[in-house]
């Protein structure tokens, strides 16, 4: 008596082909044929990663001549895992006229999951068969057909759904699942989730992930519960689900103790094709990668997302190509990757382009149309297009100068928390320009930018604690803001807080300190501090005889950034 062979021991023929390959694609293609099913998937995705760019020949042959003798030999597995490789284009060239053949043999052996293949193929062909040949499988008591058949007699759509469930079959579980959380009320959906989770626990990968995002985000009735989700995620990524994947990956990075393991999961999806997997992979590694080595294959990866025309990859890999981080610098190629992003419409893409333009880096200036994709990003929302629109107005680049409408664009960056146009905002309210003076809100706004950091606010909120300028003089807070902006080496507050130690306000007098702290805000060529220094440092060091010798640059404020 012949042994029926199940896909297990198909999936293991087809290792044995592939095992010692040195294609990458073999071993793609062979997680994609074993999905939902767990078998080789790690050897597979850890020999996929390492044969990155490495150029053989495919050993797939071999692994289909393996099928078609078991076929011949009336294997109805081998030629269901044939059908699939030829339909989706897995390990095959996609041919799915031959898919369907296969199928239909498949089917004169008696397999009825074959004619359910059938019906898809048709269905997907806009063939009206699909329904006569789905029902005929389900009426043969293969009752997963039901599930295809309420994709296409829509009216009973739910009834479909539910019948479908009653195979053993994770997807159709999964399916009817799905229906009933996506057309409940929030309030009802607890309700259903039981059916997602029994999905899930038979191994339908997109149904862990589901539950992932429950437990993450507090939905379904569920509480928020890291741990729970990422035990969700984690059995998504056994069976390379790209939901799973990517979302566990990007959770893992953060924290540095598991920046490896995150990287890990997102090369995973990164190798099956995920566009966002690759995007987040090659940032990471370009950024925070530790050798040349880790960030050219940060450039790699970005390289892979922009071939997909993921836009915000472009825009990355155009910073990574104009600084030559990862790569050697490409100024042309830069630009054609921010003019593709830009008729793509990613806003990031048009502010990059449009600074370029303005500030004459990289391209030939051109102010009108660097202001012109500033507008054009600022109408989808992008805040810091509304900051930088606000510069191109107050400093009349591209446009005539209007204070009232840079002091608008500031305004709604600002409101949404981006510290360059909060303290602009400040500036505006502090000298009335734009706006009516208000040094109150003045301020307030210069506050929250210093919260945020920037150096500038702090600053001027130094100087207005100070002289109790719009508030109530505080020379103790004065000087705390002037010691923090001081520590980001920001020229000024150098200054004032070497005046604060030589005149001795509010501390004992320090005149050596108040040398150094002088010494460092001249070094960064503050003319006040240079001719402090000057005045008061009979022998000169040479890198101030330089500095006094060498005419300084415009600040960086009068450039769109």
């Amino acid at each position: 008596m012949k042994t029926i062979l199940s896909i297990e021991e198909i999936l293991e023929v087809i290792w044995s082909k592939l095992a010692n390959s040195e294609h990458q694609q073999d071993f793609i293609d062979f997680i994609r044929l074993s999905s939902t099913r767990i078998t080789h998937q790690t050897e597979a995705f850890a020999r996929a990663a390492a044969l990155i760019e490495v150029q053989a020949p495919s050993r797939f042959a071999a692994a289909r001549e393996a099928l078609t003798d078991l076929a011949n030999e009336g294997q109805i597995s081998a030629l269901l895992k044939l059908g699939e490789m030829y339909c989706y284009g897995n390990g095959a060239t996609k041919d799915v006229d031959w898919a369907y053949e296969l199928y239909t043999q498949a089917a004169a052996l008696g397999s009825v999951v074959a004619m359910v293949y059938q019906g898809r193929i048709l269905d997907a062909q806009g063939d009206p068969r699909a329904l006569e040949v789905l029902q005929s499988a389900a009426d043969l008591g293969e009752v997963s057909a039901y599930t295809f058949i309420a994709e296409i007699d829509t009216s009973n759509k739910l009834a479909h759904y539910e019948r479908g469930a009653q195979s053993s079959n994770p997807y159709c579980t999964y399916s009817y699942a799905y229906e009933l959380l996506a057309n409940a009320e929030e309030s009802e959906k607890h309700k259903h989730i039981h059916l997602m989770e029994k999905a899930a626990r038979m191994g339908a990968p997109t149904a862990c992930t589901y539950m992932g995002f429950q437990h993450l985000f507090g939905g379904c009735g569920f509480e928020i519960d890291i741990k729970t989700a990422k035990e969700w995620f984690a059995i998504g990524c056994k069976y390379g689900d790209l939901g799973s994947l990517v979302t566990m990956g990007r959770q893992l990075i953060k924290a540095p103790e598991h920046r490896t393991e995150g990287l890990q999961k997102l090369l995973c999806a990164s190798l099956l094709g995920e566009a966002l997997a690759q995007r987040e992979l090659g940032t990471m590694q370009l950024w925070t990668g530790q050798t040349p080595e880790e960030k050219a294959q940060g450039v790699y990866w970005l390289r892979q997302a922009v071939k997909q025309n993921d836009t915000e990859a472009m825009y990355c890999l155009s910073d990574a190509l104009s600084t030559g981080r990862g790569t050697s610098a490409n100024p042309q190629e830069a630009i054609q990757l921010l003019e593709l992003g830009n008729s793509l419409g990613n806003s990031d893409c048009q502010i990059a382009l449009g600074a370029a333009l303005m500030n004459g880096v990289l391209v030939e200036k051109d102010c009108e149309r660097g202001h012109q994709l500033f507008q054009i990003a600022a109408l989808q929302g992008s805040t810091w297009a509304h900051y930088q629109l606000g510069k191109s107005y107050e400093m009349g680049t591209g446009v005539e100068k209007n204070a009232e409408k840079a002091f608008e664009c500031f305004l709604v960056a600002g409101k949404a928390g981006y510290d360059l146009a909060m303290y602009c905002v400040g500036m505006h309210y502090l000298l009335g320009i734009g706006a009516l003076k208000n040094k109150a809100a003045a301020v307030t706004w210069l506050k929250q930018a210093a919260d945020q950091g920037h150096a500038a606010a702090m600053h001027s909120l130094a100087i207005m604690l100070a002289n109790g300028d719009g508030v109530k003089s505080n020379p103790k807070q004065a000087k705390i803001w002037f010691e923090k902006a001081a520590a980001l080496d920001y020229p000024a507050s150098l200054r004032e807080l070497a005046l604060i130690y030589k005149e001795g306000v509010g501390v004992p007098e320090d005149l050596d300190k108040a040398r150094q702290l002088m010494a460092r805000a001249a070094s960064l060529g503050d003319e006040p501090a240079l001719e402090w220094m000057d005045a008061n440092l009979p022998q000169k060091p040479e890198w101030l005889l330089k500095l006094k010798r060498e005419p300084q640059g415009a600040s960086n404020d009068d450039k769109l950034e």
